[in-house]
């Protein structure tokens, strides 16, 4: 998938969201892309509590 369909879908809440883990590094959840591999025209973001919690989350030394 090209990355700008990638930036496209996140924005809409279609694909899931990264993580910023570093300055030049993101990551998503293995569970929210496993989810989205299943239904890719279906899927919406998870709203669970840990996932809330960590929006935006940078490592001590990160900070």
């Amino acid at each position: 998938m090209p990355i700008s369909t990638i930036y496209r879908r996140e924005l809409a809440g279609r694909f899931p969201r990264r993580l910023r883990i570093g300055a030049r590094a993101v990551a998503w959840y293995k569970s929210e892309v496993e989810e989205f591999i299943a239904n890719p025209m279906g899927y919406r973001p998870s709203n669970s509590p840990a996932r809330i919690e960590l929006r935006g989350y940078l490592p001590p030394s990160q900070a």
